[in-house]
């Protein structure tokens, strides 16, 4: 939480990877296609990737700056499409403020 309120992407990378990690050797529950993503994006410049959502392999979030987005995102596509999956569905976002109470 402290990375978060600070800003300091680049722990919240940190993090996001180790989760990643844990989820995939700790828990098992990630499959070789969103380890070969989550890994690609990472690779390309993403500060971390991890799984979200799970069910039917869940997808991946990666945390980049917006620079190098459009990078991340032909090196998953290129990579993915060369070990034979299907080409993945990326949607650039940016971050917002979540849900609040409205009093």
């Amino acid at each position: 939480m402290a990375a978060l309120e600070e800003s300091d992407f680049t722990e919240m990378g940190r993090l996001f990877n180790a989760s990643q990690a844990s989820m995939r050797d700790d828990f098992e529950i990630t499959t070789d296609h969103i380890d070969l993503i989550s890994d690609t994006a990472v690779g390309a410049g993403a500060l971390g990737a991890r799984m979200t959502g799970g069910g039917f392999g869940g997808c991946v979030i990666a945390l980049a700056s917006i620079a190098k987005a459009d990078d991340i995102a032909d090196a998953v596509r290129k990579v993915v499409a060369g070990a034979g999956y299907h080409p993945p569905s990326i949607t650039p976002t940016r971050a917002a403020k979540g849900a609040e109470l409205l009093r």
